[in-house]
């Protein structure tokens, strides 16, 4: 969609060319701003199910996960704080997977990209309230 818009902007009929395909096209930007009380109620279910993930979930679908919650949680003004999505111990559940010893990384199913992602969710709602702080 964001490529058609742009070849569009450009003056490119929508017929396609070979010449056309080679062209660079770079990814534009795009600020969103959602309504909070869906994206609360979405970022929750979205919680939730992170903390009911466990080994037979495969890994890959844990860092959509963790991906979208943090573009929902900046995408609406104000920013969804993690108060807001989990509640304390839900947090510190998650840090420990991240963080966690090898026999709790054993017994919780949590592998270098699972600590990853979750350290870069966290980072990323963190940073969207502070962003929003200083706008």
């Amino acid at each position: 969609m964001r490529r058609n818009e742009i070849l569009l902007k450009r003056g490119y009929s929508g017929l396609k060319s070979a010449k056309s395909d080679l062209l660079p096209v770079s990814d534009v930007e795009i600020n969103l701003s959602l309504n909070p009380a869906l994206c609360i109620k979405v970022a929750q279910g979205l919680g939730r199910l992170l903390l009911k993930m466990d080994s037979t979930s495969h890994s890959d679908v844990y860092l959509v996960v963790c991906k979208a919650l943090a573009r929902i949680a900046t995408s609406c003004r104000p920013a969804i704080p993690l108060g807001s999505i989990w509640q304390e111990n839900q947090v510190m559940d998650l840090i420990v997977t991240a963080v966690g010893s090898d026999y709790v990384r054993q017994m919780n199913w949590s592998s270098s990209w699972i600590s990853h992602a979750i350290m870069c969710l966290i980072q990323d709602i963190l940073e969207g309230i502070v962003l929003e702080f200083l706008a």
